[in-house]
């Protein structure tokens, strides 16, 4: 009969019994869910990222390239921020404004005008930032009714933000550039379906001032994917160190039986 001290000898120890990684089937099916998420949100945001990229890319490549004339669709997206040139004459009467914006922290307004196109088409232009006086006319100089030559950039992407006050069309003004409903408060017929913002502006910077919106495209894809990547790491940690920690547990429970 064999010594039953030396059985009880023979039982390793908590001390040198290695821990087993137990987390579980069911966490272990919740976790490899969770990454798949994680990972999947991760991966969609570089793709996001290279669009973006790109979009940016096209737009400078746009507005940087030498100016063309007025295309016959202006409203078409590939147009967006394009660099043109138009030439036409002022039509008179036709100064619409819109409000609360700054030159040199001087409160003013933009000032939209229609230029009539030597092809017969009008034009909403952007001609830039006027003092507050400009509306009665009591600082600034008459301007001679000849052919102008209008270089600037064309934008066809405007709507009312969320937090954007309706337009004033019997003050002649706007909150948000609704070209259609401008056309119908001038009385003068059809506008073409896209704004110029003039990149020219008065003599010795004189007003008008262009002020061409910059571009002002979020872009933090990058620090989206590097969070949604992050988050799957720390979970494969939470996931390692509760899956250790199960194993020890059990371990000992074994053991102490």
């Amino acid at each position: 009969m064999k010594n039953p001290q030396a059985m009880m000898t023979s039982v390793p120890s908590d001390k040198t019994t290695p821990a087993r990684f137990r987390p579980g089937w069911p966490v272990s099916i919740l976790t490899l869910l969770a990454l798949i998420v994680l990972i999947g949100l991760g991966t969609w945001q570089v793709q996001r990222l290279a669009w973006k990229n790109s979009l940016i890319d096209t737009i400078q490549a746009r507005s940087g390239a030498d100016p063309i004339a007025m295309p016959e669709h202006p409203e078409a997206p590939e147009f967006n921020h394009r660099a043109v040139a138009l030439t036409g004459y002022w039509l008179a009467a036709t100064e619409q404004f819109v409000p609360a914006k700054t030159h040199n922290r001087e409160l003013g307004e933009w000032l939209l005008q229609v230029l009539a196109l030597d092809d017969g088409r009008m034009v909403l232009v952007n001609r830039g930032w006027v003092p507050l006086c400009w509306r009665e006319a009591t600082c600034r100089a008459d301007e001679p009714a000849s052919t102008v030559t209008i270089d600037g950039i064309l934008r066809n992407d405007f709507e009312q933000g969320p937090m954007v006050p309706d337009n004033e069309p019997d003050e002649a003004r706007w909150y948000w550039i609704d070209i259609p409903a401008i056309g119908a408060a001038l009385d003068i017929g059809t506008l073409e379906p896209a704004v110029v913002f003039a990149r020219l502006g008065g003599p010795d910077g004189a007003p008008p001032v262009p002020q061409i919106p910059a571009l002002n495209l979020r872009n933090q894809h990058l620090q989206y994917a590097l969070t949604w990547y992050s988050l799957a790491l720390v979970l494969l940690g939470v996931f390692g160190a509760y899956g250790l920690s199960r194993g020890r547990r059990e371990t000992g429970d074994t053991a102490s039986e």
